[in-house]
């Protein structure tokens, strides 16, 4: 009899460990991990308001002046009609006029997302469409009447423009004497521009 009281013990020591110590242990083990994890996203948030509050302080440190160029370099809107005030502006500084002024909306980068495939349930969803740049694009065509080095100087002004422009294009016709316009001066070309600019997204 005094023999089977350990055996019973050891088999209630064995009971309790596996029904009552071993769901304590693996609690505790997931503990220690969400807890593991919680630190790590704690130190990223602090690491987050460090630079955050670092990028608040660069800007801070800008001179309106400068964030004045900034704006104009970079707008957060398309603004066209300023655009073409600016471009009207350089062309005034060589004599110059511009005509035949056509735009299309401003662009978005935009990609659509893939169809969700996982699901065996049939579904007409319709594909998502996000935002992926930080910038939109605007097209702007012109033209406008000139000699050759007037033209060349009127596009290097252009360029050293404030506000960011890429030239797409440039088309030229040479003017052809004819019997109502006898006049008509050789050396002055019409030049047709395609140009496309760039403008900040909220």
């Amino acid at each position: 009899m005094r023999s089977i009281i350990p055996i019973i013990i050891i088999c209630i020591s064995i009971g309790a460990a596996f029904f009552y110590v071993k769901p304590i242990y693996t609690d505790t083990m997931s503990l220690r991990t969400d807890f593991s994890s919680y630190s790590t996203a704690l130190a990223n948030s602090k690491n987050l308001q460090k630079t955050r509050d670092t990028l608040i302080a660069s800007y801070k440190a800008i001179s309106p002046v400068d964030k004045e160029r900034i704006s104009r370099f970079l707008p957060n809107t398309v603004n066209n009609i300023q655009l073409i005030l600016e471009i009207q502006q350089i062309a005034n500084k060589h004599g110059l006029s511009i005509q035949n002024i056509s735009f299309k909306p401003p662009v978005n980068d935009t990609v659509k997302e893939a169809p969700d495939t996982k699901t065996a349930v049939k579904t007409t969803k319709t594909a998502k469409v996000k935002d992926v740049a930080l910038f939109g694009t605007f097209d702007l065509e012109f033209s406008t009447r000139a000699d050759y080095d007037t033209f060349r100087l009127f596009v290097s002004d252009l360029e050293q423009n404030l506000r960011l422009i890429d030239i797409v294009s440039v088309d030229f016709v040479v003017p052809v004497p004819s019997k109502q316009m006898i006049d008509v001066d050789p050396n002055i070309y019409d030049f047709s521009l395609k140009i496309k600019t760039y403008w900040l997204k909220h």
